[in-house]
């Protein structure tokens, strides 16, 4: 309010400066405003009524003579509702959707594991007719920028493909923001809002004319400050816009006009974005899935010496007090288990999802405390084995998720269906014990970042009374986005510390404290350098019969008049892009960094930050945690006691950690990068006729699209380490460079036709207020020849195209006040990328290649008389008949070690032999299965042959793709049916399903899982034990991972899930959704002369969250979703509304208006339902939008 308060006090004093009113006779005060074909000004439009758009042909065309579907968001509905931006206004509009806080749906496709964590994304995520992604344009020119509605006057939305637009482009539609330009009056506006969570925003927009009629210039600025319920989170974005508008006297003279505008934007906007989901639940398991004695027992690193396979858990007295000493035995380790524990524990997993065998460091009010290694490795000599009584020898472990794969309980436990990744990531719904509705997990360690620029500068030329003209435009965009973050979507979960003691035996200090684990893999970071320009060349040409033949002739009766554009566009995009760990353990510390590259777990800096004190009852409800509050940095010297295989003795050593946070781009080190260049050609050619008076509208388009794209391929790979690991690679080494020539170039063809009718105009004239009822039918096509998108091997995956009929009804009536239209469309997409998930664990379908070639070298190497023994080969279990060396650990139980050099382990004679057969069989067949190198590039296998164990984890461009039939229909009403009152009513009714799902991996998933079933499927990637879930692991607690185990509950589960869904619903799909928005304001004389009031309604059907798994699970009838009997969730409605007032101050013509928006008036803390598990219990959950508050002061002169 203080801020109101200056703004009125300052109105008049600023008016007085820039601005005398202009006198009587002026001639800006009685200024004829000229619309060029080209531009459509919000000026235009009454209440929420537009009359014309450039979204139909790209010259201004009535909507009503438009045959595709467009909506168009005018400057009045964006003030009513105060829609900001895309978030705030895709939720008004029909067939859209967009994720956030106030959304209406989340986004994240059928993934295992659903939340909405940062992205490096500069604009929403949408959804239009449930297809994919719009495209966000700014006048039309393909933009990372979002738009925020302090310079933009009104917003175009074109659903479904138009070749006329972008022959290239999202199948779905596109988002236009049409921006502000400088106009021939002086007009100035000051506003400032404040609203919930101590939000702050203030703008201002300057108008001034120069020279009148002829130059004006317009300048905006906006200081955006705002606040989620979820604390910390955040938007700051600040911007300065200028318009400069010169329509020169001297070339203005008969019927030719020239225009001369231009507008330039710079910004920079830094987010810390809410969740719209609660963290994983990796807590309340422990509560209902162990006992007392279990709970009080918790998990420790297993002595051998201390208990027998005959020991049981459950005992009573001294036996019993033994081994809950030592905790429960958590069954990744070289031993037997004792009694009472089963043959598996399906909760058990790598705690919160990343700890495997990196580092960890205690966090304590978010400083660090202590740092401990997760796993020992043989050092100092990597040909010692530790003996079997080091305590913690095989790592430490803590409650995992739910979710199928990735080590998840239903994979685990073998859950009917887990091999198609039927069951997802539990959401924690108690939120009395963390409380997600108003605090961020993370706190305050992420951040997106948006810095840009536009230019923007256009000529605009008629002639003969705009008969005829053309445009010459120009635009160049240059933006820096990107994203940082502590805790990865897998990992955002809620757990608690179930190791009774540290991995050196030691008491852990935090046994039953609530923790995230955080940092490791978890903490990446990337940028994307953007750089757009566009010369775009628009001309037409209006032929009308009556300049020629008369205008009563037949012809020109028939065929009226015909307008011609053509147009010329050449756009090319630079992006260059690279992405990071912010922290990993450096090649100084050799326990660690001789085990693997940077990226994999034994380089990790993994953070274990404890948020409470430990929770000893029977649940942990009410304990009340509220995230992480500290910004965590981790310092760069840290002690690590480790284990000494040659002292045998537990020592302190310095480990340096790489801080990626403390470096310049050039300075950091890089995991991945990639540098492309695009360029599109484009011509296309418009005929649009009016016929019969404007009776039929005819419109035919043809477009023709040369894509050339060029890609620098991997870059250069950073040399390894003194132990042969690298994993880093240069980006910004000279010799990464684009190729002189581009690697593909496609043309396409596109064409798009409609016909519009309407009654005569002399019919219209005799009916009550003018009715019309027009018929509309539109067919259009797109292509994308998007060459950045590779398949598995790295080669472009075929190009998706898009193809929509519609046709429908419109009816104009109240003298045009009054306008409803229907339309029936259908959208087919083909070969188009899929939801921004992906397939689950693809990052496994490159790793699995890097560790198993890394494990099988190190097996080859040991089988030989005296052959070394390191990485996975690191333990001598005895030698063969022959004198070979065996380094996989036989079938059964682990046998006692002995003091013995020739007969290390007690193990028979014919075990060893059998055990050497099998190790040697799967070496022989892995390296007879070689990938090829186009998959090595693709993967970035750079020390593939010496077994490095580099890889990118993500090959360039990877993309899911599938083809999407989306049915429908759309009602869309807007009326102003009295003075003062403005109405817009929209529904729309979809269908939408999916089909050929991942084509571009089939090939090779199939052909790599097919040589898995085989002997190279028994490559053990961590270990020389035996998978977990192999009858060793069952029966005897082998604890390892096999190349066909890892592929199988990872890459085949989320492989398995997307070819069951063939056929099914696209994610959250609501098949219908309805919107009433309307506005008073009172115009008569009387005490409410002045206030406005309003309010909007949105309503969506109950979405589908899940399907039953049907089937036995055998070859015959196999496991896969029931797609006819889908679960639903709830239905959802929202109320949001809004009261004003408007007056003039007796002073300098100022007009001041306030308005309160109340969004979400009815609003509660009921969780939506997302995805549900098989049997239709819940699994992940949206967080509802709260109820928010926003009080707007505004002044005018």
């Amino acid at each position: 309010m203080v801020t109101s308060a200056l703004c009125l006090v300052a109105a008049p004093y600023l008016h007085a400066q820039v601005s005398a009113p202009p006198p009587a006779g002026n001639p800006e005060a009685d200024e004829t405003i000229v619309l060029s074909p080209f531009v459509v000004d919000a000026s235009e439009d009454t209440g929420y009524s537009a009359t014309s758009t450039l979204a139909g042909t790209r010259i201004r065309t009535d909507i009503r003579d438009v045959g595709s579907s467009i909506s168009v968001v005018t400057q009045k509905f964006l003030q009513d509702t105060n829609s900001k931006n895309m978030e705030d206004l895709l939720v008004y509009t029909p067939s859209t959707e967009v994720a956030g806080q106030g959304g209406n749906f989340l986004g994240q496709g059928d993934g295992m594991v659903l939340t909405s964590q940062n992205a490096n994304r500069p604009t929403a995520i949408t959804r239009v007719r449930g297809l994919a992604s719009a495209d966000t344009t700014r006048d039309f020119f393909l933009t990372n920028i979002p738009w925020d509605n302090y310079n933009v006057g009104r917003i175009d939305l074109q659903r479904g493909p138009n070749a006329i637009l972008f022959g290239i482009g999202s199948p779905a539609g596109i988002v236009n923001a049409s921006v502000n330009g400088a106009a021939f009056r002086n007009a100035y506006k000051l506003e400032n809002q404040v609203g919930s969570f101590g939000s702050y925003r203030f703008t201002a927009d300057l108008n001034q004319v120069i020279i009148p009629n002829q130059l004006a210039i317009r300048v905006s600025a906006l200081d955006d400050q705002t606040k989620y319920r979820q604390d910390p989170a955040y938007k700051d974005d600040k911007r300065i816009f200028g318009a400069l508008r010169f329509d020169p006297e001297a070339l203005n003279r008969g019927s030719a006009h020239t225009s001369i505008t231009a507008n330039f934007e710079k910004g920079r906007q830094l987010r810390l974005d809410p969740l719209d989901t609660p963290p994983i639940d990796n807590i309340t398991p422990w509560f209902f899935a162990y006992n007392d004695k279990q709970r009080a027992a918790g998990f420790s690193a297993a002595d051998p010496t201390r208990y027998s396979a005959g020991t049981d858990v459950t005992a009573e007295g001294e036996a019993g007090d033994r081994i809950r000493q030592y905790g429960m035995y958590l069954g990744n380790y070289n031993g037997s288990r004792p009694q009472g524990l089963g043959t598996s524990d399906p909760w058990l997993g790598a705690p919160g999802g990343r700890v495997f065998d990196g580092v960890v460091t205690a966090y304590n009010s978010g400083a660090p405390d202590f740092t401990f290694p997760s796993k020992v490795f043989n050092w100092p000599d990597i040909n010692l084995s530790a003996p079997n009584n080091v305590l913690g020898y095989n790592g430490v472990v803590g409650i995992t998720s739910y979710a199928a794969g990735v080590g998840g309980y239903a994979g685990n436990a073998h859950l009917v269906g887990s091999s198609i990744g039927a069951y997802k990531a539990k959401s924690l719904t108690d939120s009395s014990i963390f409380d997600f509705y108003n605090h961020l997990i993370g706190g305050p360690n992420a951040q997106q970042f948006n810095h840009f620029y536009v230019l923007n500068a256009a000529l605009r030329q008629t002639f003969w009374n705009e008969k005829a003209g053309f445009e010459l435009a120009y635009d160049k965009q240059h933006s820096r986005f990107g994203n940082y973050s502590l805790v990865s979507n897998d990992a955002t979960a809620v757990a608690i510390d179930v190791m009774r003691t540290l991995i050196d035996g030691s008491p852990n200090p935090n046994f039953l404290r609530p923790v995230v684990y955080a940092g490791g893999g978890s903490a990446g970071g990337s940028w994307d350098i953007n750089d757009r320009e566009v010369l775009r060349a628009t001309a037409f040409g209006n032929l009308d019969f009556a300049d020629f033949a008369g205008r009563d002739s037949i012809v020109t009766k028939i065929f009226g008049h015909n307008m011609f554009t053509g147009l010329y566009a050449r756009q090319k995009t630079n992006d260059f892009q690279a992405n990071y760990n912010r922290y990993y353990i450096a090649d100084s510390f050799a326990p660690q960094a001789a085990q693997g590259a940077v990226g994999q777990a034994s380089r990790d800096d993994i953070f274990a930050i404890y948020l409470g004190a430990p929770i000893t009852g029977s649940s942990a409800s009410g304990i009340g945690l509220q995230g992480i509050k500290a910004t965590i940095q981790p310092p760069d010297q840290q002690s690590v006691n480790y284990y000494n295989n040659q002292t045998g003795l537990w020592q302190g050593v310095s480990m340096s950690v790489v801080n990626n946070d403390a470096a310049s781009d050039r300075q950091k080190t890089y995991r991945t990068a990639r540098k492309t260049k695009d360029i599109v050609e484009s011509t296309a050619a418009v005929w649009q006729g009016y016929w019969l008076d404007g009776t039929i509208i005819p419109m035919f388009g043809y477009r023709v699209d040369r894509d050339s794209f060029s890609d620098a391929g991997n870059p250069p790979a950073v040399d390894p380490n003194a132990f042969g690991k690298g994993g880093l690679v240069d980006p910004f080494d000279p010799s990464f460079n684009l190729p002189d020539q581009a690697n593909s170039v496609n043309t396409v063809r596109s064409k798009t036709y409609s016909l519009v009718t309407h009654l005569p105009s002399s019919w219209r004239d005799k009916l009550p207020g003018r009715l019309d009822i027009s018929l509309i039918y539109d067919k259009s096509e797109n292509f994308n020849p998007d060459s950045s998108r590779r398949d598995i091997m790295g080669s472009p995956v075929p190009n998706p195209s898009g193809e929509t009929k519609e046709y429908g009804v419109a009816i104009s009536a109240l003298n045009d006040r009054l306008t409803l239209r229907w339309m029936h469309y259908k959208t087919s997409v083909t070969n188009a990328t899929l939801d921004s998930q992906g397939i689950s664990a693809q990052y496994l379908i490159g790793a699995v290649e890097a560790w198993g070639q890394a494990s099988a070298v190190a097996f080859r190497d040991s089988l030989a008389p005296g052959g070394a023994l390191r990485g996975n080969a690191n333990t001598l279990y005895g030698y063969t008949s022959d004198g070979h060396q065996v380094t996989w650990q036989p079938d059964g139980p682990l046998a006692t070690q002995t003091e013995d050099s020739a007969r290390p382990y007690d193990y028979t004679q014919a075990a060893l032999d059998a055990t050497y057969a099998k190790e040697k069989a799967s070496v022989d067949a892995w390296f007879a299965t070689q990938v090829p190198e186009a998959f090595q590039q693709a993967w970035a296998l750079s020390d593939y042959a010496t077994g490095g164990g580099s890889t990118n984890y993500g090959a360039s461009g990877l993309v899911v793709t599938g083809d999407t039939l989306s049915k429908g229909d759309e009602f869309e009403l807007i009326a102003n049916p009295i003075a003062g009152l403005n109405v817009s009513i929209n529904a729309s009714k979809t269908s939408a399903s999916r089909q050929n799902l991942a084509q571009s991996y089939v090939d090779w998933i199939t052909k790599r899982w097919a040589e898995f079933q085989g002997p190279a499927g028994d490559m053990r990637l961590w270990g020389p034990a035996d998978d977990s879930q192999s009858t060793n692991g069952l029966l005897y607690g082998q604890g390892g991972e096999t190349a066909r185990g890892k592929f199988s509950r990872e890459t085949m589960a989320g492989y398995n899930l997307f070819l069951a869904l063939e056929g099914a619903d696209v994610p959250e799909l609501r098949p219908w959704r309805f919107n009433v928005i309307a506005n008073y304001d009172f115009q008569r004389a009387g005490f409410l002369k002045g206030v406005n009031v309003g309010g909007g309604y949105r309503w969506q059907q109950r979405n589908t969250t899940g399907f039953p798994v049907i089937g036995t699970g055998t070859d015959d009838d196999p496991y896969r979703f029931d797609v006819k009997n889908p679960y639903k969730g709830s239905d959802e409605g929202i109320a949001d509304l809004w009261v004003g007032y408007r007056r003039k101050l007796s002073w300098h013509n100022v007009t001041w208006r306030i308005q309160l928006n109340v969004r979400n008036v009815l609003a509660n803390d009921h969780l939506s339902r997302v995805t549900v598990e098989p049997d239709g219990s819940p699994a992940a959950y949206r967080i509802p939008e709260p109820r928010t508050f926003t009080l707007i002061n505004t002044i005018e002169f």
